[in-house]
């Protein structure tokens, strides 16, 4: 099992358009539902949690089964890379992505679970080209 280590550290881990919210722990990204890529369950992240991440991948580890990215397979992995080198790159491609678009995974889990995910972010990158705030 990897271990855990104190957010601040894998903060190095985020490359992202919402690399400022996800740092911010008072930031709504914290109090939005999560979904398991692994087994797929919801779950709205605690402060327990965001104190903690997995020290290898940087991400919550669930409360139902434990698992993180470094459960999910090496196709699984490079899917959810491949997403989100695309669109959480891009304010203008975050705010226009549409989830039925997304290809196809063997996990249904990483879909949804990327997929909550994503239309939350979507929301936040329409909100920062209608106030002309986009930052790439």
């Amino acid at each position: 099992m990897a271990e855990t280590k104190d957010a601040s550290i894998a903060d190095a881990y985020i490359r992202c358009i919402r690399r400022a919210c996800i740092e911010d722990p008072q930031d709504l990204y914290h109090h939005e539902s999560h979904v398991c890529f692994v087994c797929g369950a919801e779950f709205d992240p605690t402060p327990e949690m965001l104190k903690q991440v997995c020290g290898v991948c940087g991400w919550y580890k669930c409360p139902t089964c434990s698992g993180c990215q470094c459960s999910l397979s090496s196709s699984d992995q490079a899917w959810i890379e491949a997403v989100r080198n695309t669109y959480c790159q891009d304010v203008d491609l975050m705010a226009n992505l549409r989830l039925e678009d997304l290809p196809a995974t063997d996990n249904p889990h990483v879909k949804e679970g990327l997929g909550m995910q994503l239309r939350f972010c979507r929301r936040w990158a329409m909100e920062q080209t209608r106030n002309g705030s986009a930052r790439k």
